[in-house]
């Protein structure tokens, strides 16, 4: 990729990371006099976040079978490569 495009690419996500949040956070309020003039005015609401861990869910028995999942899946790669890598010297 050249360097430009990852500039120019860095520079939108960076753009839309510190946009985003201000966007969303500000309300536009526009009123109308009785000429036909309008006044708007924007506010901003005040946005508190706060982070807390959940429970998913996932029970370590679900992780050790993932691990023998892949450990097992490993194995039989390597037999198969065993396999064919014979086969192929006795032809």
């Amino acid at each position: 990729m050249p360097i430009m495009k990852k500039l120019i690419m860095a520079l939108a996500v960076m753009t839309a990371l510190v946009v985003a949040p201000i966007a969303s956070a500000t309300t536009v309020e526009c009123t109308t006099s009785q000429y036909g003039g309008a006044v708007c005015g924007v506010t901003t609401d005040e946005v508190t976040v706060t982070h807390e861990t959940v429970d998913a869910g996932i029970g370590d028995w679900q992780l050790t079978s993932v691990i023998m999942i892949l450990g097992l899946s490993a194995i039989v790669a390597t037999g198969f490569y065993k396999l064919s890598y014979r086969w192929y010297i006795l032809d």
